[in-house]
C-alpha cells in the first residue's frame, strides 16, 4: 500500500517506516515518543492519513535510514526485475545468479508493487537451478495470492506452475496449465520449448514437434542457442524413425554444437536420447555406452539426472541378468535420491528396479498393477505407462495363474 503526504506525491514512506520499526523489534509507542502520537503513526503506516515531511524525517533518523535512498531502491525494483527476467528466459546463468543474489536479499521487495512478479521470478528461477522444495514453497505462496494477481502475473504464474509440474514429470497437469498462456501476448518464448516438453512427455509426438520447431526458430533469431539445442532434441525424439545414417549425422552435429557452446547438461541430454536409438535399434550394449556417458557428464543435482538414472539402471538390471543382484545397493541409493527429491515417479520406477534386481516377480507384479501404473496414468508420462503396460502382459503370462491369484 502506498502512502500520501501533505505536499501531494505517492511515496511508500509509511510501509518503509513499518518494515523498518518491526525489523528492529520497535513497537509503535518506542519509535513515536517525542515525534507523533501512537494514533497517527499508525495511520502513516497503514495509509490512513496525510502528514508533514518532518515527522518522516524524524522517524526515519531514529530507525537509522535515509529515507529519500529507501524509496529510490524501491523504485529501481521494475527495472532490475524486468532484467532478471530477460537473464532467466534467455538462460543466461551468470547473469541469473546476480540478479538473483541482489533482489532475493532484498527486503524491501515484499513493499514494492512488483512484489508478485519478483516471487514468480524467483519460483522460476529456482526451478531452473534445481531448488524444487524453495520452487514449491513459493507456488504454494502465489496460490494464496492468486485473486490479487494481474493478468500479466496469471500468464505468468501457469508458466511457473507448468514448469514445476514438468519438472516432477507431471504432464497432465503441466499441459492443462500451458494451455492457459496466451501465445499471442505472452512475451517469454521458453514458453514454447515447456510446451514442446510437455507434449513430448504425454506422448503426443506431433504436438511435442510443432511447438518444439516453433521454439528452436524463436531462439536462433535471438541467438539463444543452447535452448535451440534443447529445442532440436525435442523434435528429433519424435524423428527416430529417420533413416539411421540420417539422424545419427544430425545428432552428432548436435553433439558438436553441445562442445562449440560448453553445453554440459545439453549434451547430456543428446547422448541420452542417442542411448534411446540405439534400444530400439536393439543395440542395448551402445545404448548402456551412451547412458553411462550420459551420467557422468550431469550434476546429480539436476532435474534430468534421474532420468539417465532409472535408463542407466534398467538397463544394466537387463544386460547383467544373471549378476543383477549386485546393482541392489546402487538402486537402492537412486531410490533414496528419488525420495530425498520428492520426485514420486522415480521412487516407484527405483522400487520396481529393486524388485527386478532381486528377482521378486510377484511383488514386482503387485507393485506395477497396485502402485506403478496408477502413478504413472496420475502423471500422464506415455514412456512409463507403456513400460508398466507392457510388463503386466508379459508377466501374466509368465507368472502361474494360482500365484497370480495371490496378488
Amino acid at each position: 500500500m502506498q502512502l500520501k503526504r501533505k505536499g501531494g506525491g505517492i511515496v511508500y514512506e509509511g510501509r518503509i517506516i513499518q518494515h523498518y520499526r518491526k525489523k528492529q523489534r520497535l513497537t509503535q509507542e518506542q519509535l513515536g515518543q517525542d515525534i507523533c502520537s501512537v494514533t497517527h503513526l499508525s495511520k502513516i503506516e497503514c495509509s490512513r492519513t496525510t502528514y508533514a515531511p518532518e515527522i518522516v524525517s524524524l522517524l526515519a533518523s531514529r530507525l537509522g535510514i535515509t529515507m529519500e535512498k529507501e524509496v529510490e531502491k524501491l523504485h529501481t525494483y521494475k527495472s532490475f526485475l524486468a532484467k532478471w527476467e530477460y537473464a532467466i528466459t534467455m538462460r543466461l546463468r551468470h547473469d541469473m545468479d546476480g540478479f538473483a543474489a541482489h533482489l532475493i536479499n532484498e527486503d524491501l521487495i515484499s513493499l514494492s508493487e512488483h512484489y508478485h512478479w519478483f516471487l514468480l521470478l524467483h519460483a522460476k528461477y529456482c526451478l531452473l537451478t534445481n531448488q524444487l522444495d524453495q520452487a514449491r514453497q513459493l507456488i504454494k505462496l502465489l496460490e494464496k495470492k492468486k485473486q490479487t494477481l494481474s493478468f500479466d502475473e496469471t500468464q505468468r504464474f501457469h508458466h511457473v506452475k507448468g514448469m514445476f509440474y514438468l519438472v516432477t514429470y507431471q504432464a497432465n497437469h503441466a499441459i492443462p496449465e500451458f494451455e492457459q498462456i496466451d501465445e499471442t501476448v505472452y512475451p517469454a518464448i521458453d514458453y514454447l520449448y515447456h510446451l514442446a516438453l510437455a507434449y513430448e512427455l504425454a506422448g503426443l509426438s506431433t504436438l511435442a514437434y510443432y511447438y518444439a520447431d516453433k521454439a528452436n526458430r524463436l531462439f536462433t533469431e535471438n541467438r539463444q542457442f543452447l535452448l535451440a539445442i534443447e529445442a532440436e532434441r525435442i523434435m528429433l525424439a519424435q524423428l527416430t524413425d529417420l533413416p539411421q545414417r540420417t539422424l545419427d549425422f544430425r545428432l552428432i552435429q548436435l553433439l558438436q554444437s553441445c562442445d562449440l557452446c560448453q553445453a554440459v547438461e545439453q549434451k547430456a541430454m543428446i547422448l541420452c536420447l542417442f542411448g534411446d536409438v540405439h534400444l530400439k535399434r536393439h543395440d542395448k550394449e551402445q545404448g548402456a555406452h551412451y547412458y553411462l556417458y550420459a551420467l557422468n557428464l550431469l550434476d546429480k543435482q539436476s532435474v534430468f539426472y534421474l532420468t539417465v538414472l532409472e535408463r542407466h539402471l534398467r538397463l544394466q538390471v537387463e544386460l547383467d541378468f544373471l549378476n543383477k543382484h549386485t546393482l541392489l545397493p546402487e538402486i537402492e541409493v537412486a531410490k533414496q535420491i528419488a525420495s530425498d527429491s520428492k520426485q514420486e515417479m522415480f521412487v516407484h520406477l527405483f522400487q520396481l528396479l529393486i524388485y527386478q534386481a532381486s528377482n521378486n516377480l510377484i511383488d514386482y507384479r503387485r507393485y506395477l498393477e497396485k502402485k506403478a501404473l496408477p502413478a504413472f496414468l496420475q502423471f500422464g508420462v506415455s514412456e512409463f505407462i507403456q513400460l508398466a503396460t507392457f510388463k503386466i502382459e508379459h508377466l501374466n503370462a509368465q507368472i502361474p495363474s494360482n500365484e497370480l491369484a495371490l496378488t
